[in-house]
């Protein structure tokens, strides 16, 4: 009986869903922040499946990304709003979070709001604080 709770426990913990993460950048970072980005939601996302986008102006001093960004939409060409809807439109996800460069994340916090809107359906948008 304590195995199958465990074995229960498990399958409730697991989140197999695709998020599309939209990064927003009011300035063009440098390389060291792009990376710290990059290793922070790969630290707090671990197990979890997810693409990342940049929007915001691009500096041009990198040659690869890394792998997890796919897109980096440059705000100086198009407004921000453009920007942000161009980068929904692009995504693959299941659910899109966007969030502002330099946000301290929480733990599994994908998983967190994944819940969210698990536990409340009628939601249409969450933010996280």
């Amino acid at each position: 009986a304590i195995m199958n709770l465990l074995e229960s426990r498990k399958e409730r913990n697991h989140v197999n869903i695709f998020f599309s993460i939209i990064v927003e950048w009011d300035h063009a970072p440098t390389k060291d922040e792009v990376v710290s980005t990059v290793n922070e939601i790969r630290a707090k996302s671990k197990n979890l499946k997810y693409e990342i986008i940049f929007i915001g102006p691009r500096p041009c001093m990198f040659e690869q990304l890394p792998p997890e960004i796919i897109l980096w939409i440059d705000t100086d060409a198009q407004g921000i709003t453009d920007s942000i809807t161009n980068a929904i439109n692009q995504t693959e996800g299941e659910f899109i979070v966007l969030l502002k460069s330099g946000t301290a994340l929480p733990d599994s916090w994908l998983k967190w709001m994944h819940y969210y809107f698990k536990w409340h359906p009628d939601a249409g948008a969450v933010k996280a604080i």
